[in-house]
């Protein structure tokens, strides 16, 4: 069995401590779509749990407007299994034993990953609807960031000795994020003619399966850089009725600087979509989606390691339908 949360939480007034698995303190704004990786791979944070615990604090500054912020210890989920050994120069080949989607390939944690959101709050623009047109959220702008430790197993590439022996490594990120109400709610409850933006935008390097790169160490043998990227999500949702829904978004991330990659190291990929959504009842919904994702990567490295020429490249065109009941 697989819990995706499993929390408990200790309140006050203003302060609320929480300890277990929940969600991410990195990235925190998921891409509005249907499909539930939220756009994890492209500017949002593809939606991980991890054990973890977290400190909230609210400062009241007013009635209608307060800062809050949350700190967190958690799990490093950039991190894989230790002891993944790539068999070919430059493409790795991964043993079934160990998944690499949970993070950099051959690497392994030396402590828990240490992040913050702060952010303003303020109800002067009212609330609009939120994460699949459920919670009411008023203005909100921030700040998030997270650093951690990781250490990269020793292995061989070709007839060359070990390459990045037992390298240690400093993973960091920093971004901003807003949901700006723009047509703000009649009553605080009602969806009817309501609209809000939201987006964010973070770098950083080395996070991997938090939605900053999914390479390991860069570079031609011997070479020790952490991969850097950027990332930017942003979108809007209508909602003409209470009932009737209408989401559309963009999603984008890309590696930063010119240094030389292994093949298959991620250049970028986008995500761009648009859905909508009928409730029938508070319980039952009907979807509809589009999204259209391309996705490019570096090509078969020359003599030494540095990239050629010849890159891989790929694109889909994705319609969902659905029914959801939510209990």
């Amino acid at each position: 069995m697989r819990m995706r949360l499993a929390y408990a939480t200790l309140d006050w007034p203003d302060t609320q401590v929480l300890f277990g698995q929940f969600w991410d303190i990195w990235a925190p704004v998921p891409g509005n779509t249907l499909d539930f990786r939220q756009a994890g791979p492209d500017g949002a944070a593809a939606n991980p749990r991890v054990p973890q615990v977290r400190i909230t604090q609210k400062f009241n500054l007013s009635d209608s407007n307060m800062i809050k912020l949350a700190v967190a210890v958690q799990n490093p989920s950039q991190n894989a299994p230790e002891g993944v050994t790539p068999s070919t120069p430059y493409g790795p080949s991964v043993p079934t034993a160990n998944d690499p989607s949970l993070g950099t390939i051959n690497s392994y944690g030396q402590a828990p990953n240490a992040g913050f959101q702060l952010s303003f709050i303020s109800k002067a623009l009212g609330a609009a609807p939120g994460f699949w047109g459920m919670p009411m959220k008023p203005l909100e702008i921030g700040l998030f960031g997270i650093v951690g430790k990781q250490k990269f197993s020793p292995y061989t590439v070709g007839a060359s000795p070990t390459i990045y022996r037992d390298k240690d490594a400093t993973v960091s990120g920093l971004g901003a994020f807003a949901f700006v109400p723009v047509l703000k709610s009649s009553d605080g409850k009602s969806r009817a003619m309501t609209a809000s933006l939201e987006a964010q935008a973070y770098t950083g390097k080395g996070l991997a399966v938090q939605g900053v790169n999914t390479a390991q160490l860069s570079g031609a043998p011997g070479m020790k850089e952490m991969p850097k990227a950027l990332g930017v999500l942003t979108q809007g949702v209508l909602y003409p009725t209470q009932e009737w829904g209408v989401t559309a978004g963009y999603g984008y991330r890309s590696v930063i600087g010119s240094a030389p990659r292994d093949r298959g190291t991620e250049r970028n990929q986008y995500l761009a979509f648009v859905n909508t959504a009928y409730d029938f009842n508070a319980a039952v919904r009907v979807a509809a989606e589009y999204e259209h994702a391309k996705s490019n990567f570096f090509g078969t490295p020359t003599t030494g390691g540095n990239v050629g020429a010849t890159a891989d490249n790929g694109q889909i065109n994705t319609f969902r339908l659905c029914a959801m009941y939510f209990f």
